[in-house]
């Protein structure tokens, strides 16, 4: 999504990039941590944990937490709010709370 956001739609990344940007790192930061973390949970915790949750729970726990910033961002897509326009920009925050 990020790559097609910079290809398919840069000119909207030009204009809502204020908005949608941070949402996208908070995605991409917290899913790449969660999974590594709960990979390594994964592979070095063979007799720690029962095996239904050593395979289910890390996949699940970094997609919950990874839905929720796409689905924050695809919300703001579809209903924009909590920005004004100033000089062709999206400025966050200014109008209230965009989250």
């Amino acid at each position: 999504m990020s790559y097609q956001f910079g290809t398919n739609w840069s000119g909207f990344s030009q204009f809502a990039g204020s908005i949608t940007g941070p949402l996208l790192l908070y995605e991409v930061l917290t899913a790449f941590f969660l999974e590594a973390g709960f990979l390594g949970v994964m592979l070095f915790g063979w007799n720690k944990v029962p095996p239904a949750l050593h395979f289910y729970h890390p996949w699940w726990r970094g997609t919950l937490v990874s839905t929720f910033w796409i689905l924050a961002s695809n919300s703001w897509m579809q209903t924009p709010q909590g920005f004004i326009i100033e000089n062709g920009h999206l400025i966050p925050g200014l109008a209230g709370d965009y989250l």
